[in-house]
């Protein structure tokens, strides 16, 4: 039998034994990302030798791994001071799992001058932060419940020089101790009782005092022994476990229940010390209402009554139902490490978008922001001096695209309340030209320079409400305020009038701004009301403000300037 899956395509890629992946193990009850190599695939149980990566999400496709080391990298490893991880030894550990708990990867393979034939893998942390948030954010919480547990030592979690874990899989969901993810609750308690999964002989004995004891369990729903839904909700299939002497267990696959629970089938059908004999509980009312022409009399291989050792077990159990045991960490039990925030799968905060990790790693990323910003490693400035000149600063930038513009338009007579178009001139940066703009170190970017929005240019979109003029000339800008506003004892904003200029432009310089461009007040001439009729003649210094007669509409409208850098 041929151990290959035949593939339409020649050129899908396929992941082989021996391949590099990476998944998640648990330990401490978190999250880690883990490097391995395959050593096993199978598909519906058959070994083979290959599988193409899109068969990797399928339910049917399980993939054997040996955890590999992973350590920081030296100088002489990397030459290109760029991969600061490298793999190492690691003892001999090997797990089983769905191969959608896994990725393929396709590091740079490298050896030492002196030691031509040992062969590892370069790595870089950005690289593997973004594997570890991309695998932690595809698998749900149930997956995640699922995953291998490892037990804390030197090798695991990953350490870098100093002694921090580093990789830690982290996302917004906060998933605070996996080793939590396999409580469940028990709905007939009141309180509710939490139950551990992985502690199958617990969860049995639980749910056997609720059969015997709990009138709000009916016997003859013959309810199921781990959740107490009624028959026949769930489903329990038998197969016969691993070699010649191998006993019948519970078939996971095509078993049907809620709940997950490990446990061993041949040791919970006899009742013993340490747990009851659940199964047969309901065993004679199956009888009774399934094979009503058979006779009990008929099998006597199977012990259809209860002894009172296990009548009196289980009722102790249904006495102390609410007292669960905990496991309770002594005082020298807490996790002997420290975590290193910068090598968490967060990155920081800045979650990474549309990336490929079946892709071949490079010595060089680029990051793709959800605001189309693009970062990359390798650009730079070919004009030191116009960088210096044309760059700001984060801060900077924040100060020229909000605080200056606000204080400009404070002082040319703008409160607060009026400002209702400043928005629409923050929206409008995204169109003017970007100049390059330093960032430090995030997310794969060294020494790259990350494409930024300039200072605000002279303004060119109206701040407020236009108002088109009656004769032909520039249009002039104003807005409408409540009557109920010019009534308040504030002053209402102050109309300079316009200069004489032989141009007919209507502008006068007014100093020089903070950032040490001149400044230009503009005055705004208001003769027309938004509803088209001619408001008339006014007085601007005794009635700087006009109000439209016309019937219905009642607007009051006052002339302002606007402020804006000369270019």
């Amino acid at each position: 039998m041929s151990t290959h899956i035949a593939v339409d395509d020649p050129s899908a890629k396929t992941l082989l034994i021996h391949n590099p992946i990476v998944t998640i193990l648990c330990c401490e009850g978190k999250a880690w990302l883990c490097i391995g190599e395959v050593n096993a695939i199978k598909v519906d149980g058959a070994s083979v030798e290959e599988v193409v990566f899109g068969m990797l999400s399928e339910e049917f496709v399980s993939i054997s791994f040996q955890v590999s080391g992973l350590r920081p990298s030296t100088s002489e490893e990397d030459t290109t001071a760029k991969l600061d991880w490298r793999t190492s030894t690691f003892p001999e550990t090997t797990f089983t799992v769905p191969s959608r708990y896994v990725e393929p990867i396709n590091p740079i393979t490298a050896s030492l001058p002196s030691k031509p034939s040992l062969l590892f893998y370069l790595l870089d942390s950005s690289f593997l932060n973004a594997l570890g948030e991309s695998l932690y954010s595809k698998l749900s919480v149930s997956e995640l419940k699922s995953t291998p547990k490892i037990a804390l030592s030197k090798d695991f979690p990953y350490r870098e020089v100093g002694g921090k874990a580093c990789f830690i899989c982290e996302d917004e969901c906060q998933i605070s101790d996996l080793g939590l993810a396999n409580m469940i609750e028990c709905k007939y308690c009141d309180p509710l009782v939490a139950l551990d999964t992985s502690q199958g002989k617990m969860v049995l004995e639980h749910m056997a005092a609720h059969i015997q004891h709990d009138p709000k369990v009916k016997k003859i729903d013959q309810p199921c022994g781990i959740c107490l839904r009624p028959a026949p909700i769930c489903q329990f299939y038998l197969e016969k476990s691993k070699g010649a002497n191998g006993g019948d267990r519970i078939d996971q696959w095509h078993s049907i229940c809620k709940h997950q629970v490990q446990f061993h089938y041949s040791k919970a059908s006899k009742a013993t010390t340490a747990s009851p004999s659940i199964w047969k509980y309901n065993l004679p009312l199956h009888f009774k209402h399934t094979h009503l022409n058979r006779s009990l009399d008929g099998f006597p291989d199977l012990n259809w009554s209860l002894t009172n050792f296990e009548r009196e077990e289980i009722r102790k159990r249904w006495v102390k139902r609410q007292a669960t045991p905990r496991r309770v960490r002594k005082k020298g039990d807490e996790p002997q490490f420290v975590i290193s925030d910068a090598h968490r799968s967060d990155g920081g905060g800045m979650r990474p978008t549309n990336l490929d990790v079946h892709e071949v790693m490079t010595t060089s990323h680029t990051v793709r922001f959800d605001d189309g910003i693009e970062a990359s490693e390798h650009s730079s400035s070919e004009n030191p001096e116009s960088e210096h000149e044309g760059s700001e600063s984060p801060a900077s930038l924040s100060q020229v695209g909000e605080g200056t513009l606000e204080d400009q338009l404070e002082e040319g007579g703008f409160r607060e309340d009026d400002l209702d178009g400043v928005s629409s001139v923050n929206n409008s940066m995204a169109a003017l030209p970007s100049q390059t703009v330093p960032v430090t170190h995030a997310m794969g970017i060294t020494s790259g320079m990350l494409h930024a929005p300039p200072a605000i240019p002279p303004a060119s979109n109206p701040i407020a409400t236009p108002v088109l003029p009656s004769d032909p000339q520039p249009a002039a800008l104003s807005t409408t305020i409540p009557a109920s506003l010019m009534a308040s004892s504030a002053p209402p904003p102050q109309i300079v009038p316009p200069p004489t200029q032989a141009s007919g432009s209507n502008t006068e310089m007014s100093g020089t701004c903070r950032s040490g461009r001149e400044r230009i007040k503009q005055v705004l001439e208001i003769d027309t009301c938004v509803c088209g009729e001619v408001a008339g003649p006014r007085d601007v210094q005794r009635r700087p403000y006009i109000k439209c007669v016309k019937k219905g509409c009642e607007t009051v409208t006052c002339g302002l300037c606007w402020l804006g850098n000369s270019t």
